[in-house]
């Protein structure tokens, strides 16, 4: 009894009304600490009854045609008609929220992926330009060793030039001395 009257969205005094019992009445059937009349059951029955063709006709939009004690009075069936509709409006308002998270989150993962592609564009150029530096970094180094080896080359063909001069200055000297010592002056 106490599932049927949630599911109508019932407070135990709404329920007693229509059942035609006091709230108290209806809390002890709820707690087990008393058993319904025949007449109190005959009215749970139509409830329940009357709450599956309400689910059939939401879920399908097709009721089933009602017998005389298939309906609770008209002022009920009114009242929880508008819970049902107020119910469905916020299942349409979550659905629609739900909707607007979706789109976020699809505009979002959008964004990430752009992200990531600029991401990998960047790792690719900062690959190419390490490889771009890599490559002459190791031709500047070769040319550092050519330009090294040219430098000692032309260091020892210095070297040999001051021996050659050292060695021809020599020479020159030992001649003007010799032909200083030769001359008729002497």
């Amino acid at each position: 009894m106490k599932e049927l009257r949630e599911t109508l969205g019932l407070t135990q005094q709404q329920m007693a009304d229509y059942l035609g019992v006091t709230r108290a009445f209806v809390a002890q059937i709820e707690t087990g600490l008393r058993t319904h009349s025949a007449k109190t059951a005959l009215g749970i029955t139509v409830l329940a009854r009357w709450v599956e063709q309400a689910e059939e006709f939401i879920r399908s939009g097709v009721g089933k045609e009602s017998e005389e004690h298939s309906r609770p009075e008209a002022g009920e069936a009114h009242r929880y008609k508008v819970r049902l509709e107020q119910r469905l409006q916020r299942l349409e308002y979550q659905r629609l929220k739900l909707e607007r998270q979706t789109q976020k989150l699809l505009r979002i993962s959008s964004q990430c992926s752009r992200w990531e592609a600029m991401e990998q564009a960047l790792n690719d150029q900062d690959e190419r330009i390490h490889t771009w530096f890599q490559l002459h970094q190791h031709e500047m180094q070769t040319r550092g060793k050519e330009v090294g080896l040219k430098l000692q080359r032309l260091r020892l063909e210095g070297e040999m030039l001051s021996r050659s001069i050292a060695s021809l200055q020599e020479e020159l000297d030992k001649l003007v001395s010799d032909a200083q010592g030769k001359s008729p002056a002497s």
